[in-house]
């Protein structure tokens, strides 16, 4: 059915333009519909965010637990020695171009938040990839609708709830990490520091997230069910994945070829980078440009979608 339908409990009408009639309606009544929609996204995907924060607070728990027996001078030489064996491209390939000082508490951090950061990726996409899809999978599309707001406010509702979603995300990975710590920490360890470093590692994680949370919120607007949302949000996290591993490995044997890092927007947060260099400008234009433009496209698309209902 179109976007022009007779809602059979309020006879309301969708228009084209995507707004429903709010004649009569006051700011604060619009306001508290709004809420409510911002309420409803956050409840729908309030047990993802407490799975993926479980399974990355295991991750990090699981890992940080081997650091004590690390941070040994045999260790560390026997890593080094390992380590030194392994060809230098698969090693860029794997993010540690430079082998990392295992002994060193957040350089082993940095490493290990590795993972995370691709788990947080996929979890940002999937997240985005559902935000406006979900409701014509479910068939509750029509009750959305009905309320006496703008269907751009709706969408940006929406996108505001799963934002804030991925935040929390983020700060429950601070939180475990800073328990960790607590726990882990050499004596004489500088705790401010680590906290400092902390916040500089994954504030790339958050922003490599935020661009897949973009890319995921794009898809959402054109795929027909949100049960394509999870298999295309893997693919575009691995395939870009790969794209920056590939760039790592060639960049010295391939002209341009490291020039495909920046189509990987994991690369722009990688923890190791993170710590050692923070930020590289091209990749914040690069980043914040890709969450632009997708967001509003995503805006114009939805405006103009014909919904199933």
């Amino acid at each position: 059915m179109k976007r022009k339908f007779e809602n059979k409990f309020s006879n309301t009408v969708l228009c084209r333009s995507g707004t429903t009639p709010t004649a009569g309606i006051s700011a604060e009544e619009r306001n508290s519909k709004l809420m409510n929609i911002f309420k409803l996204e956050f409840k729908s995907t309030f047990k993802s965010l407490i799975l993926w924060s479980c399974i990355v607070a295991f991750i990090l728990v699981l890992f940080m637990a081997f650091y004590p027996s690390m941070s040994g001078d045999e260790m560390k030489d026997l890593i080094n020695t390992k380590m030194s064996a392994i060809p230098e491209s698969i090693l860029k390939a794997m993010g540690i171009a430079d082998i990392p000082d295992f002994t060193d508490m957040m350089q082993y951090y940095a490493y290990v938040l590795q993972y995370v950061v691709l788990a947080g990726a996929i979890y940002a996409s999937i997240l985005g990839a559902n935000t406006l899809i979900k409701e014509e999978t479910d068939g509750t599309i029509e009750y959305l609708y009905a309320q006496p707001v703008t269907r751009i406010q709706i969408t940006l509702y929406k996108l505001l709830s799963s934002i804030s979603s991925f935040f929390i995300f983020i700060a429950a990975i601070a939180v475990v990490s800073s328990v960790i710590f607590l726990m882990f920490k050499p004596e004489n360890t500088d705790f401010i520091k680590i906290i400092t470093d902390t916040k500089i590692i994954l504030s790339g994680v958050m922003f490599s997230g935020l661009i897949f949370l973009s890319i995921g919120f794009l898809i959402s607007t054109v795929i027909k069910s949100a049960k394509q949302a999870t298999p295309i949000s893997i693919g575009i996290v691995f395939g870009t994945y790969i794209l920056g591993m590939f760039s790592k490995t060639v960049s010295d044997k391939v002209a341009l070829a490291d020039n495909l890092k920046y189509l990987s927007p994991i690369d722009y947060g990688m923890p190791l980078d993170m710590l050692k260099n923070g930020f590289d400008t091209i990749n914040i234009v690069l980043g914040i440009l890709i969450i632009v433009v997708c967001i509003s496209f995503s805006f114009v698309l939805y405006n103009k979608k014909d919904l199933k209902i």
